[in-house]
């Protein structure tokens, strides 16, 4: 059976499509960023970050998602 990851519907990703069945989990809620590495630019969030809630976290090291 496939499994689809559904996060936080931003239409970036193509939106949820199965048309043949599967299994769908909803991520949205898995929204926390869990580490930051500023030498490396890197990033580790869960499937719900939004870009607008990295960029409020990140505001202040001077560091983006674009």
């Amino acid at each position: 059976m496939p499994v689809i990851a559904f996060g936080i519907v931003s239409s970036l990703e193509g939106q949820l499509n199965a048309p043949y069945g599967g299994l769908c989990i909803d991520m949205h809620a898995m929204d926390a960023i869990l580490q930051v590495d500023s030498d490396d630019l890197t990033v580790t969030v869960q499937s719900g970050v939004t870009r607008e809630q990295l960029n409020h976290y990140l505001r202040d090291t001077g560091l983006f998602f674009q």
